[in-house]
């Protein structure tokens, strides 16, 4: 699943590559626990919701844009994009 663009690895690459520069040149930088753990806490949410919304999918996920419609190709509105279409209703 991860294994889906050139792009992807390139940015994958620069962000670890940009983390030991820092970690190696400015270690203080990664030593503040106030600034560390709500950021490790609000990477892991997200990935967490990003999974979720991927397994929730199903056959419908896909990393790439789709241009064209598949047959099988259904609107998923249960799980965590129940969720997301919630405001969506009240509003409507």
């Amino acid at each position: 699943m991860v294994n889906h663009s050139r792009e992807y690895h390139m940015a994958m690459g620069l962000a670890f590559t940009e983390y030991l520069i820092e970690w190696y040149l400015f270690p203080s930088m990664k030593s503040s626990w106030f600034i560390m753990v709500p950021a490790l806490i609000v990477v892991i949410g997200g990935q967490a919701i990003r999974t979720l919304a991927m397994w929730t999918a199903g056959s419908n996920f896909h990393h790439m844009i789709q241009t064209k419609k598949r047959d099988t190709h259904v609107l998923v509105t249960t799980g965590i994009y129940g969720y997301a279409a919630a405001p969506l209703a009240v509003i409507n």
